[in-house]
């Protein structure tokens, strides 16, 4: 947990949710003072649970119902991936890294950034929902992310490349 991982607008989004039910876990190892301090803070509220280490993530997402995703600057968001293959929306803020992990609206939904007022309110949305907008996530995570399917796409990438560089010679 750090700061560009989301963390002060973490605090925000469940500071907002102080009079809803909502429970907010949030994993990770802390990896600056900034966020041990609003760790410290939100240790106090009932509605908040911190675990620093878990090896299985997907028991953790089989308790969600959702996965708040609010990084600044991610690789690719594998997260996203897990937690859509497990059946659960992710909502993030729509940056470089995570636009390619979520499906708008199939695996979750993608925020301007730092618009957690916003967020607040899909998440209220989607708990009062009487059905699971997000019935196709894992069969999405399937389709686009199942291992053989990631690796026959970096074979054709590489191929591509290869027979590129021939028809340049």
């Amino acid at each position: 947990m750090c700061k560009d991982k989301g963390i002060v607008e973490l605090q925000d989004i469940i500071e907002k949710s102080k009079s809803s039910n909502n429970i907010f876990i949030l994993v990770g190892k802390v990896e600056d003072n900034l966020s041990q301090n609003i760790i410290d803070e939100l240790q106090f509220n009932p509605n908040f649970l911190y675990l620093n280490f878990i090896s299985d993530i997907h028991e953790i997402f089989q308790l969600s119902d959702l996965h708040l995703f609010l990084s600044h600057r991610e690789g690719f968001g594998n997260v996203a991936i897990e937690a859509a293959a497990c059946g659960i929306p992710s909502f993030s803020y729509d940056i470089v890294g995570i636009k390619d992990s979520i499906k708008e609206n199939i695996s979750g939904q993608r925020f301007k950034f730092q618009e957690t007022e916003k967020i607040v309110q899909s998440i209220e949305k989607l708990k009062h929902s009487s059905f699971n907008s997000y019935s196709e996530s894992a069969l999405w995570a399937k389709q686009n992310f199942q291992q053989e399917k990631v690796w026959e796409n970096y074979l054709n990438v590489y191929l591509n490349i290869i027979n590129v560089g021939r028809n340049h010679d």
